[in-house]
């Protein structure tokens, strides 16, 4: 059975770090190369269907349209998940 996952607005910075992950912003602009300046963003998708294991958190920018997904909880993601996502993904425009 197909359901829809529902995707939540969790911050946006412009500056500094994430409140809920102390490196994830630095992560992803040394990555990219982005300027501290550039507004980051990140939401959530997950499901309330008890039988779905969806948890994802996406991060991107708005300037510069890009997107990573990793396949963890905001909270969770540690440094090799965010690197298997680059290697999975790559930068992908939105």
């Amino acid at each position: 059975m197909i359901h829809p996952h529902e995707e939540h607005l969790v911050e946006e910075i412009q500056k500094g770090e994430f409140s809920f992950h102390p490196f994830l912003a630095t992560w992803f602009r040394n990555a990219f190369g982005l300027e501290q300046i550039e507004t980051l963003v990140v939401y959530e998708i997950s499901c309330d269907t008890k039988d779905c294991p969806i948890e994802e958190t996406i991060v991107s920018t708005k300037e510069k349209n890009l997107f990573l997904k990793i396949g963890r909880y905001r909270s969770k993601i540690s440094k090799m998940d965010f690197h298997l996502a680059i290697q999975k993904q790559k930068p992908t425009s939105l």
